[in-house]
């Protein structure tokens, strides 16, 4: 049990440097957004930074996979709030809500690897690169309708105000699922992070998560408004 925990807290440092990394982007996004500071968030620079970020977290969450005692419960419990997330921004913006974001993803995600989690290196191995080819072969379907979103696969009327499809996204996790079973058979030595703010900041990163932006638009209406 020990060994777990510090595992478990190396893995939430890097988390919680990854929040507050988050934290950095939404607030500099909504000073651009909603209260029109020039910030040209169109350059390619931004994009890559958010995809970067997105799928480090997601490695770690496919680390931490590894070190759960039931995927199946806390999968079911990270979907529940995503369904949540997507009827609160629904009735505050019908067309510009969360269909599909990270939670979304994670509690998928999550699920799954409960029904493969004692699979050997070579099936895992197997597995990561069957969500290379079909990430890549989807790429060029074309599609009329948007019923497959979570998959990947949108035409050009989809809109989410946070997309983290499957396909493509399950590559970091699998991945992350694969580090995460060979560092638990491997003795780690005593971690310094346990204690860290940052490493209690990546512990607590789901309440971040859900409370961050509303905490910080009422700090910038204070400030800005």
């Amino acid at each position: 049990m020990k060994l777990v925990k510090k595992r478990i807290s190396s893995i939430d440092f890097m988390r919680g440097l990854l929040i507050i990394g988050m934290v950095i982007y939404h607030t500099l996004y909504n000073i651009s957004e909603i209260f029109n500071v020039d910030i040209n968030f169109n350059q390619p620079i931004f994009y890559y930074i958010q995809v970067l970020g997105v799928s480090l977290f997601i490695l770690l969450c496919g680390i931490a996979s590894n070190f759960s005692h039931n995927n199946l419960k806390r999968g079911i419990k990270l979907l529940i709030l995503a369904l949540i997330i997507t009827l609160v921004t629904y009735l505050f913006n019908p067309n510009f809500y969360i269909k599909f974001g990270i939670l979304h993803f994670l509690g998928v995600a999550t699920i799954f690897y409960h029904f493969y989690r004692n699979f050997y290196y070579q099936n895992l191995f197997l597995l990561l690169f069957s969500a290379i080819v079909i990430t890549i072969l989807i790429q060029d379907i074309q599609v009329t309708n948007s019923f497959m979103f979570p998959l990947g696969l949108y035409n050009r009327e989809f809109l989410s105000s946070d997309y983290v499809p499957i396909f493509g996204f399950i590559i970091p996790f699998i991945m992350g699922n694969i580090i995460g079973k060979y560092l638990k058979t491997k003795e780690i030595k005593k971690s310094k992070l346990a204690n860290n703010v940052i490493t209690f900041i990546g512990r607590h990163s789901l309440l971040i998560y859900l409370f961050h932006q509303p905490i910080i638009l009422l700090i910038l209406y204070l400030i800005l408004g």
